[in-house]
């Protein structure tokens, strides 16, 4: 019965492995200066969807580009930590997508570049365990990818599954120790 199991769980994953590589090879070569995937973020404020001042240069960056290079599309997608009920951070991800979408629009990007999706507190990039990681998996997360394809939605969350520790989770396992002996 194992051998059996681990034969269908080896098969699902070289497929899933083939599938994301299929999608690599699909992608024509970037412009010159141009790296398809993730790019950067912006973060938010607890409870918040207000972009902050510290973005727009991001955001202005990417409208540059955007605008030099019209074959090139955004993926723009939005996230929230685990505070608050999961239907409300799916809510607030989605208004942080739309206010950097609404954003870039305003400064001259054509629409049809950009994609959003929300994803809530799903996939974080940080434990969530202090306000330090909260801080980290509240953003937008900003990717590249050809005019004319689809944005790969799988791929971007690859090695972005298992949250990682800040440095407050750090020192509280610090103290931990520290305490216990």
């Amino acid at each position: 019965m194992c051998k059996r199991w681990c034969v269908v769980l080896w098969m699902c994953l070289s497929l899933n492995a083939f599938a994301l590589q299929a999608a690599d090879e699909d992608y024509p070569p970037p412009p010159t200066g141009i790296t398809w995937g993730w790019q950067n973020n912006v973060t938010f404020p607890l409870n918040s969807a207000k972009l902050q001042k510290v973005a727009l240069p991001v955001l202005d960056n990417l409208v540059y580009t955007l605008r030099q290079y019209p074959s090139v599309n955004l993926l723009i997608t939005g996230r929230a930590d685990n505070t608050g009920e999961e239907n409300y951070n799916s809510q607030l991800s989605r208004k942080r997508a739309t206010v950097v979408e609404q954003y870039l629009i305003k400064q001259g990007v054509n629409p049809s570049q950009l994609s959003k999706q929300e994803i809530g507190e799903q996939r974080p990039v940080a434990s969530d365990a202090c306000a330090e990681d909260r801080q980290r998996n509240r953003r937008v997360d900003l990717a590249f990818f050809p005019q004319g394809y689809l944005p790969d939605y799988v791929k971007p969350f690859q090695g972005d599954t298992k949250p990682q520790a800040g440095e407050c989770e750090e020192v509280k396992e610090m103290e931990r120790f520290i305490h216990s002996h």
